[in-house]
């Protein structure tokens, strides 16, 4: 939600999906610590879960008409 105090439309959306990786990204490593599996796979794998659950998501809001308002 950050971004969106800062930015409007694209460049918030934008930012938005930059942070949301990286921040998949920062728990797939942190797990990988406590599992004691790869960081790599971990990271990787944390960040496809986030990839579909947000194209789900974006699939939903445009399947009831959902958008960003201006």
């Amino acid at each position: 939600m950050l971004p969106w105090f800062f930015a409007t439309g694209t460049a918030a959306v934008i930012a938005s999906v930059i942070l949301g990786g990286i921040g998949a990204v920062a728990v797939g490593v942190g797990l990988a610590r406590f599992t004691e599996r790869p960081w790599l796979f971990s990271a990787s794998r944390q960040l496809m879960i986030a990839v579909v659950a947000a194209a789900v998501t974006f699939a939903v809001g445009k399947l009831i008409g959902g958008g960003i308002s201006p």
